[in-house]
Parts: C-alpha cells; structure tokens; sequence
C-alpha cells in the first residue's frame, strides 16, 4: 500500500511538473509576443520621430529663405542705409 502511495505521489509530481512547463512555455511566448508588440511600437515611434524631424528641418529651411530674402530687399537695404 506504501508503494502504491509512492507511485501515485511521483504521477503526482509528474503532472505538476508537466503543468509547471506548459506554464513556463506560455509565458514565453507571452513575452515574445509582449517584445514584438514593443518592437512595432518603438519602430513606429521612430518613424514619427523622423516624421517630425523632416517637418522641422523643413520649416527651418522655410524660415531660412524668408529671412534670405528679407534681408535681400531693396527697401530694407536702404533702411539700414539711414541708419
């Protein structure tokens, strides 16, 4: 009877150590798919980041010539001449 409550109790074990390994298999693939999800979100991130950085450089080109073309004027010019 002994022997027979050994052997249920390493089944026992047996099970729960299957089950623990499924448990630790999904979780894995939790967490792989969690990075994937955060990979796509910082590329995309990125990609804004980028986005707004061309925006920028294009305004900042934008004013550039405005102030090129200002400076440029014949009535400034004979402003600054006054002065």
């Amino acid at each position: 009877d002994g022997a027979h409550d050994v052997e249920d109790g390493a089944h026992d074990v047996e099970h729960a150590a299957d089950e623990a390994g499924d448990d630790i298999e999904d979780g894995a693939h939790d967490v792989e798919n969690g990075a994937d999800d955060l990979g796509r979100d910082v590329e995309d991130g990125a990609h804004d980041v980028g986005h707004a950085a061309d925006e920028a450089g294009q305004a900042i080109d934008k004013g550039a010539h405005t102030v090129v073309k200002a400076a440029e004027s014949p009535k400034l010019f004979r402003h600054f001449n006054k002065v």
